[in-house]
């Protein structure tokens, strides 16, 4: 058996109508809504009830630093080409392994890692992205980070104080490697990145 509703005729039906002041007042309502939820895109503080915007913020921050900040992110963009172009890629697992390396040797200073990025304004996200560059630049300039044992010898002669005064150079050799390379590699960055950015196509819309 089948059951039968009754026909309803476009006519018939009734719709609520506002009046236009009703309208305009929930559309009022929704921005200011809008405008509390989202205020900290806009607003940056409140000093005594008076506004200081996010964009005075910005732009007192691109006076400040504005011209290192971009050089750094034209740097990074052009090293991310070149990894790309020599089919350079750090896998997850690797950026991984050196965060828990890190947060294990903040724990044994009494430094926690969450801290430590605060306090330098680093998010997890950012810090991550951070490794991945260094190691891609690693990478990149391998051939310029070799060190030989007579340069190994040669800090370690010259730099005792440094370390534990009963410390023998097999006990401190890896922790010389490291220094060495991070030293070839800024030395050997310095000349690769200018030399770069002088056959790179770069236009600036921002000069600060």
């Amino acid at each position: 058996m089948k059951l039968k509703f009754p026909k309803i005729k476009v006519s018939e039906l009734k719709f609520l109508r506002l009046p236009r002041w009703g309208i305009i007042l929930i559309v009022v309502l929704g921005i200011l809504g809008l405008a509390f939820i989202f205020r900290s895109l806009f607003v940056a503080a409140l000093v005594n009830g008076r506004p200081v915007f996010r964009v005075q913020v910005i732009s007192e921050l691109e006076k400040q630093s504005g011209k290192t900040a971009l050089d750094s992110l034209v740097s990074n963009q052009l090293i991310l080409q070149e990894a790309f172009k020599k089919n350079i890629v750090i896998p997850t697992a690797d950026v991984d392994n050196e965060v828990t390396r890190v947060e294990g040797l903040l724990k044994e200073q009494g430094t926690n890692l969450q801290d430590a990025l605060t306090s330098q304004g680093l998010t997890m996200a950012d810090w991550r992205d951070q490794i991945k560059i260094q190691m891609m630049l690693e990478k990149l300039l391998a051939d310029k980070l070799t060190v030989t044992d007579a340069e190994i010898q040669d800090y370690f002669t010259k730099n005792k104080d440094v370390f534990d005064k009963n410390a023998k150079l097999a006990d401190v050799k890896d922790q010389i490697i490291g220094q060495l390379k991070q030293q070839k590699l800024r030395d050997a960055y310095m000349i690769w990145i200018q030399d770069l950015k002088s056959k790179a196509k770069i236009n600036y819309f921002i000069n600060y």
